[in-house]
């Protein structure tokens, strides 16, 4: 009976903690949309989410914790918008479609993205970021090595992987990039080059 009471009492707490947390990331989010990420101070997330600065050390470490729990929740918003347009297309589809539409989906996202293209800049020497979009990059790989033209290619698993691995890393280089150049020029020259490159590649494996 005690043991129930306890559990009574602990879960408004948890409500309101998760509440909270949320409270903090949102605020966070807007944030780093409307302002210079290196403005952004505990202080400043506390004051702006309307709650006390321990509160913020209450559920990360600092600043970067923080945009470190935002830039997860936001890679992979986009691997499962990446995952559900890569499941809408036909499978009986001819692999230079499906490659033109994964991959402008994967630019347009990127490029559109400017919360990622923030979070970027300002953890670029954060290991742990680092290891987050490591973390995204190995979850597209093992989804699309089980593209079904691979598996009738009858190329091993970890074939499969490994030419995956150089078009998602090598998308996700190229499409960074592009986004980091002032000119809007060169910036669709280089990404409509990716485009090329990669079917060109791929047609190695996979024949016209």
């Amino acid at each position: 009976m005690q043991i129930d009471k306890i559990k009574a009492r602990k879960t408004p707490l948890q409500l309101r903690s998760k509440e909270r947390v949320e409270r903090i990331i949102a605020t966070t989010e807007q944030l780093v949309i409307s302002c210079d990420p290196s403005e952004i101070t505990t202080s400043l997330i506390a004051e702006k989410a309307n709650v006390p600065v321990g509160s913020v050390y209450q559920y990360f470490e600092d600043r970067d914790g923080v945009l470190l729990a935002l830039g997860e929740r936001v890679l992979n918003a986009k691997d499962q918008r990446l995952k559900k347009i890569f499941d809408e297309v036909s499978e009986q589809a001819h692999w230079r479609h499906v490659v033109k539409v994964v991959v402008n989906a994967h630019i347009k996202v990127e490029t559109e993205n400017i919360l990622h293209q923030k979070l970027n800049a300002a953890l670029a020497n954060n290991t742990e970021w680092e290891g987050i979009n490591q973390a995204s990059t190995n979850r597209m790989i093992d989804f699309f090595s089980r593209y079904g033209l691979l598996e009738a290619q009858e190329l091993p698993s970890k074939e499969a992987k490994n030419i995956v691995r150089i078009i998602v890393i090598m998308t996700t280089a190229v499409v960074r990039r592009a986004t980091e150049l002032k000119s809007k020029e060169d910036s669709d020259l280089l990404l409509a080059e990716l485009l090329k490159m990669i079917i060109a590649y791929l047609s190695t494996k996979l024949g016209d």
